[in-house]
């Protein structure tokens, strides 16, 4: 929808005026945001009312322009920088200021408008300084406005390095920041780009600089997002290696624990002399370190990601303060690595202060050599548990590493968000094809709510303290829930106080489980829920000391694993399988999940690992079993294609989304079969199929049968949405 600049400005400034007066409690309450910190609830209440505009349309992310121009020329390469944006325009330009100052022009916001954009990513503060990058930067005066005339909202992109060259020229103190020589003596830099120096992120006058920044790009250049870039880079070991760092640790240790407790965790109370443990993997290598049973290591990884979720709590806090219409935008990654040890980063610490999440790198969609289905589905997921919207930005800002499937798993997995569309000659028509296709339906995406029966536990401990095995068993199990198409969440630890949605909760692996959320699973159970466990779950607390029986035991009925050797995994019997009844309850245990992929004991769980487990059919017939019913849908259609199930609460309408990931070899699938729970005491009146191969509806026939409908779709291409209502 286009807006005039008259009405953008009216409800900017009725935005900010009732701003003040909503959060002028929480700012006397927290004694001004902008100068101290802002509680972590306080920060959270702020960040469930989501700015206006991110749901009012459809949000579609143009490729943007995040580089200033200084920067460009430091870096080196300038051509090459916009050789995408010369391939597209078909322009030759003479030189670097002219291809970069051509991403202004008002033909390129045309041409963005034409794609069906509706999200600008610029420059803000790349890390050169301030006064540096100002004359680069005053192109927003003009720019900002033209976008908003268009329709286009813009987000300030901020860097998370420093280049001393010229930062340390305006800022001379700026050197204290620093993160300090890492293992090996040599300066902590972005990359193999030795000139951008990392910070340690909380350092109190990094933070207030930033704070600075937020406020200069709100105010000043009327920025409707701020884009942190890296959070998921910025927290590794290396980077913390800072004096601060080491005086932060031992408070949050005083601060976690009382003395008694510090002293049953690490044997005395005393934390003067408490250093952080070094960077392990630069002295001896991860394989020696399968899993963490160091408490002091432990409590590092734990320290490291809530200092991160600390500083962007405080960005957050500060944008919604300064203007609540700005949305928090992070940038992070997930590739099967424990993200806890080797990036301080924890997706359920995160999630919560953030509006939308870039995510860069990872994984395509599509098919591997090793016929294994490869896709990002589990970071919508983890998204969508926080009602946070997606830009997959897959393999870089001009989308290199982009497939066909890329933008149809945004639409079906994601909460109403594109990004960016690929300017890749090969793949940017039929992109544009999918967005006009969101852009025309998109009542079929807005408000819509996950449909899930199913429940995965990710609980930290046992993802955080185990490298290899936790993970291995828990995303080959979100294969299986991602293939045999059955209606699932995941979910985090603080999600277990409340499992009321749910009919089987899913727990892969998970070791390390505290006497209390073991309690709340028992008591799950009792009162008619099921649980599928597998492997060591449990066998752990949540300082992963060894219990002498799994913490479930009364659930599983299993046998015990005999004591290991320290720093070893206890040995566990293959192929057992107990189920058991349980209250009013079902619990079902499968002592190992069979990879079908052999991988080395000190390799990460990434994409080439991700075929379906062998024993994949027993672990599905174990979720019905325990479910003791239907689940709320079934789907008839090959592994292949993937589904997401959605609800739209208000206008009755049930959604399901297909997506055909082997769409190269099998361009047509047939006569696939929907089998879905609706409310008995209302009649189904249409059901039609959407598809973004064809501009045309589809209706489909359908019987209902009681609280059942049944539905069969003759054909899919690549993807289609089913509505039901």
């Amino acid at each position: 929808m286009v807006f005039t600049n008259f009405h953008y400005s009216l409800s900017k400034i009725f935005l900010r005026v009732t701003s003040f007066f909503i959060l002028s409690f929480c700012i006397f309450c927290v004694a001004g945001c902008l100068a101290q910190e802002m509680p972590r609830e306080t920060v959270r209440k702020l960040m469930q009312n989501k700015p206006g505009w991110l749901r009012g349309s459809p949000l579609v992310q143009a490729t943007g322009n995040v580089e200033p121009l200084v920067f460009v020329r430091r870096r080196g390469h300038a051509m090459s920088h916009f050789r995408t944006l010369q391939k597209e325009s078909g322009k030759d330009y003479a030189t670097a200021k002219e291809a970069w100052l051509d991403r202004f022009s008002d033909e390129t916001i045309k041409q963005q408008k034409e794609y069906g954009n509706t999200f600008w990513l610029n420059h803000l503060h790349k890390g050169l300084g301030l006064e540096a990058e100002r004359e680069d930067r005053e192109q927003l005066i003009t720019f900002v406005p033209r976008l908003h005339k268009s329709g286009i909202r813009v987000a300030g992109y901020l860097g998370s390095n420093l280049i001393p060259e010229t930062f340390f020229l305006e800022n001379p103190g700026a050197e204290e920041w620093l993160s300090a020589y890492e293992y090996w003596g040599k300066p902590v830099h972005y990359t193999t780009q030795y000139f951008r120096r990392r910070v340690y992120f909380a350092h109190p006058e990094y933070i207030a600089f930033h704070k600075k920044v937020l406020q200069m790009g709100i105010e000043e250049y009327d920025l409707d997002g701020i884009w942190f870039d890296n959070c998921s880079s910025i927290n590794r070991p290396e980077c913390t290696n800072h004096p601060l760092a080491e005086e932060h640790f031992r408070e949050f240790l005083r601060n976690k624990y009382t003395p008694e407790k510090l002293k049953e965790r690490l044997g005395f109370s005393d934390m003067r002399y408490v250093q952080p443990p070094p960077d392990l993997a630069n002295i001896g290598g991860q394989e020696r370190f399968q899993v963490f049973y160091d408490p002091l290591i432990q409590e590092w990884i734990d320290f490291r990601c809530q200092n991160l979720s600390d500083y962007v709590k405080e960005m957050a806090g500060t944008i919604r303060t300064l203007d609540p219409d700005v949305a928090v935008i992070l940038k992070g990654t997930f590739g099967g690595d424990n993200d806890a040890w080797k990036d301080g980063y924890d997706f359920a610490r995160m999630l919560p202060y953030a509006d939308v999440m870039g995510f860069e790198g990872g994984h395509g969609a599509g098919i591997d050599e090793n016929g294994s289905v490869i896709s990002n589905i589990r970071i919508y997921k983890m998204a969508r548990m926080y009602d946070v919207q997606l830009f997959n930005r897959r393999g870089g800002p001009a989308g290199q590493g982009f497939t066909p499937l890329t933008v149809p798993t945004s639409l079906a997995f994601g909460i109403q968000s594109v990004g960016p569309a690929s300017e890749k000659a090969d793949v940017l028509p039929k992109n544009l094809e999918y967005i006009k296709f969101f852009h025309k339906h998109f009542k079929h995406y807005q408000y819509a709510d996950n449909i899930a029966d199913v429940a995965i536990l990710r609980s930290f401990a046992s993802m955080a303290y185990n490298n290899f095995t936790a993970h291995e068993s828990t995303i080959l199990f979100e294969q299986v829930l991602i293939q045999a198409k059955i209606p699932f969440d995941i979910i985090f630890d603080e999600h277990l106080k409340d499992l009321s949605k749910y009919k089987v909760l899913v727990l892969a692996n998970q070791e390390s489980l505290s006497d209390e959320q073991c309690e709340i699973i028992r008591e799950f159970v009792k009162q008619g829920g099921g649980v599928v466990a597998t492997d060591r779950t449990s066998l752990f607390d949540e300082w992963r000391r060894r219990r002498p029986r799994f913490g479930l035991q009364d659930l599983f009925q299993a046998e015990i694993p005999p004591i290991a050797h320290r720093g070893q995994l206890p040995v566990l019997t293959p192929g057992i399988r107990e189920e058991n009844r349980f209250g009013k309850g079902r619990a079902v245990y499968i002592s190992r999940i069979i990879p079908s992929v052999p991988r080395r004991p000190d390799e990460f769980m990434r994409g080439r690992f991700w075929a379906l487990p062998k024993n994949w059919e027993e672990l599905v017939d174990a979720m019905r079993w325990a479910a003791n019913g239907k689940f709320s849908v079934g789907v008839d259609a090959p592994l292949t294609v993937l589904a997401e199930f959605q609800i739209q609460k208000k206008l009755d309408k049930r959604l399901v989304h297909l997506v055909n990931y082997n769409v190269e070899k099998e361009p047509v699938v047939e006569n696939i079969e929907i089998d879905m729970a609706v409310p008995s005491n209302k009649k189904i009146k249409h059901v039609f199929q959407v598809s973004a191969d064809e501009d045309r509806v589809h209706n489909l026939a359908f019987e209902q049968e009681g609280d059942r409908v049944f539905v069969k779709v003759p054909l899919l291409k690549t993807y289609s949405i089913i509505v039901i209502r």
